[in-house]
């Protein structure tokens, strides 16, 4: 009898963690990085990240990811972000990731000397149809190689 009790704890207990690992995230839809070769972006390499839109009358949250070591030398990052339809049509963007404060403190959690930045840059965002959309991402720096950035990456979740 004790056995069962036992193996029924022990069955319990997995399927709550398993539940709870499962839930802390239900809302993503995309969540991908791409490495930068020697921790190095050049300002003609772009990332290319396609996500597959299943629901377009959902609202979606899109999150530039971006990982840095301590030792990158700027407090944001410019970036340009082109989207592009399952149709073809290309949406142009610039947005700011602010990494820093004037103070010099680095806002993204840390371990060790790398620094992870999720910026959120479009809210409640309605893709107009199913289908595949390409965003694009390349480094607005006007330096011909950003040194220090390690992965760069996108999120894509359902608001909220």
């Amino acid at each position: 009898m004790l056995q069962k009790a036992s193996f029924f704890n022990l069955v319990l207990c997995l399927t709550g963690v398993i539940l709870c690992f499962s839930s802390c995230d239900q809302g993503r839809v995309y969540d991908t990085y791409r490495p930068i070769d020697a921790a190095s972006w050049a300002i003609e390499d772009t990332l290319q990240f396609p996500v597959t839109i299943e629901d377009p009358l959902a609202s979606y949250n899109l999150y530039a990811n971006v990982r840095t070591t301590s030792g990158y030398e700027y407090s944001n990052l410019f970036l340009f972000i082109d989207i592009t339809d399952p149709n073809q049509k290309t949406q142009k963007d610039t947005i700011e990731c602010v990494l820093a404060g004037i103070d010099g403190r680095w806002y993204g959690a840390s371990s060790g000397s790398i620094i992870n930045n999720r910026i959120l840059f479009k809210r409640g965002v309605r893709f107009p149809s199913k289908g595949t959309y390409l965003f694009t991402l390349q480094q607005g720096m006007r330096e011909a190689t950003l040194d220090n950035i390690t992965d760069v990456g996108l999120r894509v979740e359902r608001a909220q």
